[in-house]
């Protein structure tokens, strides 16, 4: 049997939650290029 690891739909990688956070802390948008957050809350810039 194969067990699955639970994972968020936005699957950040450690990087992206770097770059996620900031944003997120002061309440600004974020400027990004593909859609690694398209499922998350930030606000796009």
């Amino acid at each position: 049997m194969k067990l699955r690891q639970g994972r968020h739909p936005a699957g950040l990688n450690y990087g992206d939650c770097f770059s996620y956070a900031l944003p997120r802390k002061h309440n600004e948008p974020l400027l990004f290029k593909g859609d690694d957050f398209s499922r998350t809350d930030i606000e796009v810039a």
